[in-house]
């Protein structure tokens, strides 16, 4: 995949793939909040593998789309 982004696109790239894993991981702390006295864990492991998923493929974005910035 050709890097055709400007280090400006890519920096703002960054910075909204970042937000988003902000806004992910917060609505992973709340969530597990309001599970803590389900008894069922099922639904709280799926989602923190889901959160973890999604984490991990918008690092792979960032490293394809944005290279190293940080």
């Amino acid at each position: 995949m050709k890097n055709e982004l400007t280090l400006k696109e890519q920096k703002i790239l960054w910075n909204v793939l970042n937000q988003a894993q902000h806004i992910g991981l917060q609505s992973l702390g709340n969530t597990l909040k309001q599970l803590e006295n389900i008894e069922d864990n099922s639904m709280t492991n799926n989602w923190i593998n889901q959160t973890y998923e999604e984490y991990d493929i918008i690092n792979t974005l960032k490293a394809k789309l944005c290279g190293d910035l940080e």
